[in-house]
């Protein structure tokens, strides 16, 4: 009998990459272990899944950004190739906000488990504050 269903994973990472200004700069990326929401047992660099979204929470650093281009890779070949959304400020905010990214991309990587993302902004700076993934199998 076939499987039915799936199982949702959501990884994330809330290391600041402070900065982030109107072009990609390879030094200015988040890089997301996928198999780190299945625990140390089932730990793998190989990777198949389902990219559901990418959720990106920033904050203003300097000018007037209105939107958020985002970039995705794995073993150095796009995953998710630019794509470009507004940055939806907070209510009551006028410096954080979050963007959201729907991908529903089927990948498999056999060398590493490691989603790198990269962001550029339209305008001025932003600070990237976390980067989280939804992913499924």
């Amino acid at each position: 009998m076939a499987k039915v269903g799936r199982y949702i994973h959501v990884v994330k990472d809330d290391t600041q990459v402070a900065g982030v200004a109107v072009a990609f700069d390879a030094g200015k990326n988040t890089a997301i272990s996928l198999n780190s929401s299945m625990g140390s047992g089932a730990r793998s660099d190989r990777w198949s899944g389902v990219i559901e979204s990418l959720v990106i929470k920033c904050s203003v650093a300097s000018g007037a950004p209105t939107k958020l281009t985002v970039r995705a890779t794995m073993d150095g070949e796009t995953v998710l190739p630019d794509t470009e959304a507004d940055i939806n400020l907070n209510i009551g905010s006028s410096t954080v906000g979050s963007v959201v990214f729907k991908a529903g991309l089927a990948w498999a990587s056999h060398e590493s488990d490691v989603l790198t993302v990269y962001c550029h902004c339209d305008a001025g700076t932003v600070d990237i504050d976390e980067v989280m993934c939804v992913w499924s199998e």
